[in-house]
């Protein structure tokens, strides 16, 4: 490892902590935007249509048939897990990707007849998925970027940071959906690493790939740089102070010596006679 990383088991435990949570880890519906309530209800429909196809061995053949011959991919129906957001793009991804032949599965009549009770998808519903799935990207890059690294490290945290912030930029085109997201997405991202932000921005600053700050302004940018040489200069200071200790032990301190040899002649007082031992 080289002296301008720093691993992440180097981190404080807080650090760790929000990096694993947010980006592609554990997180729960109330954190992200995906407890906004038209995602929370369209995402429960689309469930239920992948766990049809999951239990019926009848409707994953005819979904295969249709899947040749509409020539789309041959690819299985996702299932999200509740606790992983990322999961549910990847479901939302992959019922978009197999949309022709999911509808031409559930119309077929070996199907239709046990697929009643599916509130399947409009074209209002799928407008919204697509729009979903494109405004997760980034939080998805940023997740494989930290999963992909063989050692990842902090300096990566602040420009993942900024370019999520940067795409969660609201827009006047957006839907009422995508707004409330964004909105909840950075209402997340505010309350993160705030305590670790210097520490981080250190990090960041030491990394050749990062080290210009473009995110930061430029008097934030020499304050992250005038923070890093006092921390050299304090660092250059205790090394010079070890390395005189050291060198003093080497060679033999006069005064030290003369204290050796003040203690070698000194005589101790012999211990008093007890009545015992006169006996």
């Amino acid at each position: 490892m080289s002296s301008t990383e720093i691993e992440i088991e180097d981190a404080p435990s807080t650090y760790k902590s929000d990096v694993w949570q947010h980006f592609g880890f554990p997180v729960t519906r109330q954190e992200d935007g995906l407890h906004v309530p038209r995602v929370s209800r369209l995402l429960g429909r689309v469930r239920k249509v992948v766990a049809f196809f999951h239990r019926s061995t009848t409707a994953t053949a005819v979904l295969a048939a249709k899947q040749k011959m509409l020539e789309i991919a041959s690819h299985k129906l996702i299932m999200d897990v509740v606790t992983r957001w990322n999961s549910s793009m990847d479901m939302l991804e992959r019922y978009l990707e197999q949309q022709a032949a999911i509808t031409a599965a559930l119309l077929s009549t070996e199907v239709r007849k046990n697929a009643r009770e599916l509130d399947t998808m409009d074209s209002a519903d799928i407008s919204d998925a697509e729009e979903i799935v494109n405004l997760l990207k980034p939080l998805k890059k940023a997740t494989t970027v930290l999963s992909d690294e063989k050692s990842p490290t902090l300096s990566l945290i602040v420009p993942l940071k900024a370019m999520i912030e940067q795409s969660m930029t609201p827009d006047e085109k957006d839907s009422t959906t995508i707004a409330n997201m964004k909105t909840a997405i950075l209402q997340n991202l505010s309350s993160r690493f705030t305590e670790e932000q210097d520490y981080l921005l250190e990090g960041t600053a030491l990394d050749p790939r990062f080290r210009s700050l473009p995110h930061l302004l430029p008097e934030q940018r020499e304050e992250v740089f005038h923070r890093l040489k006092n921390k050299s200069n304090q660092l250059q200071q205790a090394v010079t102070v070890k390395q005189t200790k050291e060198a003093g032990a080497s060679d033999g301190d006069p005064a030290d010596a003369a204290d050796q040899r003040d203690t070698a002649h000194r005589v101790e007082p012999e211990p008093p006679v007890t009545q015992s031992q006169k006996k």
